[in-house]
């Protein structure tokens, strides 16, 4: 784990107080993500729908609050005996991906889902 992760894991983990027991912390930090990702989605459709400029600023602080919630869940999945860092998260991620896309993304390879059969 880098010293960033550490250092950012542990200022998250000492705000992550509150409602944080059992399934409450794991409702509280998917609730985050999926409230905070609504945020970030309803930024880039008013660039789509509306043409307005990319608000970066806003698109930045939105991303830090879903990262936020990302590492409440880890926080809490560390918890349930599984540590998982951000490296673990990445690596399983792009091993799933390279399975599903291994030329590139296509609709056809998004469709068959090569990783579950």
């Amino acid at each position: 784990m880098s010293a960033e992760e550490k250092e950012f894991r542990a200022f998250v983990d000492g705000l992550f107080i509150e409602k944080r027991a059992g399934v409450n912390g794991f409702m509280h930090a998917s609730a985050g993500l999926a409230g905070e990702s609504g945020e970030v989605l309803d930024l880039m459709k008013k660039v789509w729908v509306y043409s307005r400029p990319l608000n970066t600023e806003k698109t930045i602080e939105e991303m830090g609050d879903v990262l936020h919630y990302f590492f409440q869940m880890m926080i809490k999945l560390t918890e349930t005996g599984t540590d998982v860092s951000l490296k673990d998260i990445m690596n399983a991620n792009m091993a799933k991906l390279r399975k599903r896309y291994p030329d590139g993304f296509t609709k056809e390879a998004a469709i068959a889902r090569a990783d579950k059969s």
